[in-house]
């Protein structure tokens, strides 16, 4: 069976990481994305060439990134180029709303600055992921966007967040 990142498409054993608890679980069904939606059985009756390894990992995290040039993650207050699940995003409808709201779902308190450039190499091997933001308050629940774009890497955003 093919590799599916979604955690409900799964059916074979799984571990997951509750706590500092390892269980096991088996025939994972589900209904939609969400884990509420699912269905599992805990009766072991695989072998451990099945087992699946799973880092979750909260929204914030998998969502927004700021990297250098090099694509590692930059420290609050420095500039790099703004990522959404390791996609470049583009400017358009982009303002200080966004920018506060993005850097607030990334755990900071605002941003300090954003800007569009062209200017890391890293940016030409990169989709962009993220287009259209618009924000009406610094809380990414107020935002809308799209998923598809009509691009190019000279209007990626570079923020530094406080």
């Amino acid at each position: 069976r093919k590799w599916d990142t979604r955690l409900c498409d799964l059916e074979q054993r799984r571990f997951l990481r509750k706590s500092e608890k390892i269980f096991s679980i088996t025939y994972i069904q589900c209904d939609d994305k969400d884990w509420t939606s699912c269905s599992y059985s805990n009766a072991a009756n695989c072998g451990h060439s099945e087992d699946v390894f799973l880092r979750c990992v909260s929204e914030q995290q998998k969502n927004f990134e700021i990297v250098d040039n090099n694509g590692n993650t930059v420290e609050n207050g420095d500039r790099g180029l703004l990522l959404f699940n390791g996609g470049t995003i583009c400017d358009d409808g982009f303002d200080d709303n966004a920018a506060d709201a993005i850097c607030r779902q990334m755990g900071n308190p605002g941003s300090i600055t954003w800007t569009t450039d062209d200017s890391f190499e890293i940016q030409q091997d990169l989709d962009i992921t993220l287009d259209d933001i618009n924000c009406s308050s610094n809380k990414w629940s107020s935002c809308t966007y799209s998923k598809t774009s009509n691009c190019v890497h000279s209007e990626d955003i570079f923020l530094s967040c406080k």
